[in-house]
């Protein structure tokens, strides 16, 4: 996992600069283990119309929308979690700018969860903060997002094979997952990536 590094502070940041140009954000909340506005084991969509100016404890808020996940991790039940956020976004307007804060859980099944989070919620910019030197996670560029093979979706060249015809002349079935979650491909997204130049950025025994 990837902690530490500064993700809540820079979401703080960006809100209230955001908020110096207009009234309102949105924000869609998908980590569960590590909430800004609600008690932990909650996914929610909230608008925001005043500057953060502490931590968690000192802007709790009722949501504009909120699923009661139950849990501070979402590995035993990834299915639910999908659902979850799927069901929060469709309540997005697309009227204010939406901040997505996604978890840091970017290694094995985390990393592939991300791939389906962006293919689902198709950002206009991916924010990936990570500490020199470390490679934790590859960068997600458009490019990788395009190829990389997520829980529920293939990437591009695995669906170029999927419906190969198979040595015993059957067609290779298809898979239900990214069907029946209505994923698609992304458009473009921007990526920026932060690197920090403190040697125990990330480093959670250094605390």
């Amino acid at each position: 996992r990837s902690s530490d590094l500064g993700k809540s502070t820079f979401n703080r940041h960006l809100i209230n600069r955001l908020l110096n140009e207009i009234p309102f954000v949105e924000y869609l909340e998908c980590d569960v283990g590590q909430t800004e506005f609600t008690p932990p084991g909650c996914l929610s969509l909230l608008s925001i119309s005043e500057p953060l100016l502490g931590p968690p404890f000192t802007h709790q808020r009722e949501p504009r929308k909120m699923v009661y996940y139950g849990e501070n991790t979402c590995e035993n039940d990834l299915d639910r979690y999908i659902e979850a956020v799927k069901h929060l976004f469709t309540s997005y307007k697309r009227e204010r700018p939406l901040i997505i804060n996604t978890m840091g859980w970017v290694k094995g099944f985390g990393l592939m969860l991300l791939v389906d989070l962006i293919r689902l919620l198709s950002p206009s910019h991916v924010v990936q903060l990570c500490v020199k030197d470390c490679e934790d996670m590859p960068p997600v560029t458009p490019e990788y997002i395009h190829e990389a093979c997520g829980l529920h979706t293939k990437g591009k060249s695995q669906i170029k094979n999927r419906n190969l015809v198979l040595s015993n002349g059957e067609e290779e079935p298809m898979e239900e997952d990214g069907d029946r979650l209505n994923f698609k491909m992304p458009t473009e997204h921007k990526l920026l990536l932060v690197t920090s130049e403190f040697s125990l950025a990330g480093d959670r025994k250094s605390t």
